[in-house]
């Protein structure tokens, strides 16, 4: 028997401080913000996000800047830093491993061009969904599963058929 579950959601607020985000980290406005945050573990698709940016075209790597704020799994640690140190001189990129505050997730959010979300797990939906959705910011995610067609079905961005570093 299956009854109606919302999705855990608590609304996110956008406090204006001094500093912007792009201020703070020293992202020029030139570069394209893309973010992924959360707990970052195996089921989020950390590893292999930090994987495909290592593939990405010259072209776009001036162009963009990627934002990976979260606690970073103990399990993943060591490929994760592995990979991070081996890209962080030829692609902009800002990592923040700690657990990050609401406020600054909605700070997040508000100046992102999009949510990267490769989720290994797509049976169950995301609050992630829900901060972009009210922050007006797409999503790229699995095509996949609940969280594929809930993307679908209230546009909230791109889906992905095949989320391997090389797509």
């Amino acid at each position: 028997k299956f009854i109606y579950l919302p999705d855990p959601y608590v609304p996110l607020r956008y406090t204006r401080t001094e500093l912007s985000i792009r201020e703070y980290y020293n992202i020029g406005n030139d570069k394209v913000l893309f973010s992924h945050f959360g707990a970052l573990n195996y089921n989020k698709g950390s590893v292999e996000l930090l994987k495909s940016l290592e593939k990405l075209p010259h072209e776009v790597r001036q162009k963009s800047h990627f934002f990976i704020a979260g606690k970073v799994d103990v399990e993943i640690a060591e490929e994760f830093y592995s990979i991070f140190n081996r890209i962080k001189t030829d692609i902009s990129i800002t990592l923040i491993d700690e657990f990050c505050s609401y406020d600054f997730i909605g700070n997040l959010c508000k100046e992102s061009k999009a949510i990267v979300m490769p989720y290994k797990r797509t049976s169950q939906s995301s609050s992630v969904i829900g901060y972009a959705s009210q922050f007006g910011v797409p999503v790229i995610a699995p095509h996949h599963g609940l969280l594929g067609s809930l993307v679908r079905e209230y546009e909230l961005g791109l889906t992905i058929q095949d989320l391997s570093p090389k797509s």
